[in-house]
């Protein structure tokens, strides 16, 4: 998984960095997370913990006096909302 995501910032840099940076970035990175275990996180996860984030968004607004009217345009503003 460290691998994938490591050859995915490289093909992303390809444009701005040399041959010689690009060797250097991954030396860098393969450094950096040596220790590091990744895991991917499944769509369906990421959808209800953002839902998780609005709901108690939504609760913190109500705590602080913001009017119904005020949340709801804000939340429908956020690129996190789940309709």
């Amino acid at each position: 998984m460290i691998d994938d995501l490591i050859n995915e910032i490289e093909q992303a840099m390809l444009n701005v960095l040399d041959n010689e940076q690009l060797n250097q970035l991954r030396k860098v990175l393969e450094y950096t997370f040596r220790n590091v275990s990744v895991t991917e996180n499944g769509s369906v996860h990421t959808e209800s913990s953002n839902q998780m984030l609005i709901d108690n968004f939504i609760a913190a607004k109500k705590v602080e006096g913001c009017s119904d009217k005020s949340i709801s345009t804000t939340v429908h503003e956020n690129p996190l909302t789940i309709s």
